[in-house]
């Protein structure tokens, strides 16, 4: 859950694993769910079925039947909007940057991608691959 919103008895919060995701818990579908939910804290992993549809202004958007908390943040994520500003932060605490920034996410992906075609590759004219170190 990158950020939430409280509106009475509905409720969004939002971001999924292929990026923004948006959740919308209502009071009546999930009862005291919804109550629990208000106590969960920017940062949880949470776990949602139900229904997929865009909203007016094209945000793509589950209208949730079941919601499960998978696991708890036990630290605050920085700040939305500035992310990880300092360097050695990033290097360090590097699932938090992939979590904060879609570029950082981005340049892991294409080296995934990378990496697996040169093993495929290298594979296919019969390389093997060894650890030197």
């Amino acid at each position: 859950m990158m950020f939430k919103r409280v509106m009475g008895k509905a409720s969004s919060p939002s971001q999924g694993r292929s990026g923004l995701m948006q959740l919308f818990l209502q009071q009546e579908a999930l009862g005291a769910v919804h109550d629990e939910f208000k106590g969960w804290d920017v940062g949880d992993i949470l776990g949602a079925e139900g229904t997929l549809f865009k909203t007016r202004t094209g945000e793509l958007t589950i209208k949730v039947d079941q919601l499960r908390l998978l696991v708890k943040s036990l630290r605050p994520l920085p700040d939305k909007w500035h992310g990880l500003a300092d360097v050695e932060s990033r290097y360090r605490q590097r699932y938090v940057d992939l979590i904060m920034s879609d570029e950082s996410r981005q340049v892991f992906q294409r080296r995934n991608r990378i990496i697996h075609y040169l093993r495929s590759f290298l594979e296919a004219l019969d390389f093997m691959e060894v650890e030197t170190r």
